[in-house]
């Protein structure tokens, strides 16, 4: 079976539909990049695979995998971690927008403790100085919960065994 009906297949593993898109990309193949862009935008498709297909389709050189990363952070039914999840990878491509919604949810006072320490830490990891800041204002929090303000202090008091190359 050639790798763009896999891509396809809805019978398939959502993993594995990304796996034969990023083959068709590497063959050189148009379809392959569609493929991908159609896997990263597809709501019934799972967050974690739509991230990867977007990442990959980054990699590729092309726009619509940051575009992708956007809509995933910024959608508001996703959940938090994954919002983090995609907000990091936009950040890590150097695209402020990733920053912004890391902020955002780190801010937000209605959100889990637990969320907004995980995206002071993403923020922190892209080198952001709002993410120690965060962090710091996090560890003395104590409307978010024991769990989360201990987190946040074991990357204020030791932050470079939590920071990410």
């Amino acid at each position: 079976m050639h790798a763009e009906p896999l891509a396809r297949s809805r019978q398939l593993e959502n993993s594995h539909r990304v796996d034969a898109a990023l083959a068709l990309t590497d063959m050189g193949d148009a379809r392959g990049p569609d493929t991908l862009a159609a896997l990263a935008s597809d709501p019934a498709f799972d967050v974690g695979s739509r991230i990867r297909a977007a990442q990959l389709l980054d990699e590729a050189g092309d726009p619509r995998g940051i575009a992708a990363l956007h809509a995933i952070a910024s959608a508001p039914r996703i959940a938090d971690p994954q919002r983090i999840q995609a907000a990091e990878a936009l950040g890590r491509l150097d695209d402020s927008r990733g920053a912004n919604v890391l902020f955002v949810l780190a801010s937000d006072t209605g959100r889990k403790g637990g969320d907004r320490v995980d995206a002071a830490k993403a923020l922190d990891r892209l080198g952001n100085p709002s993410g120690k800041q965060l962090l710091t204002e996090l560890a003395a929090d104590d409307r978010i919960g024991r769990l989360a303000r201990f987190k946040a202090r074991e990357v204020v008091s030791n932050p470079l065994r939590f920071r990410r190359k």
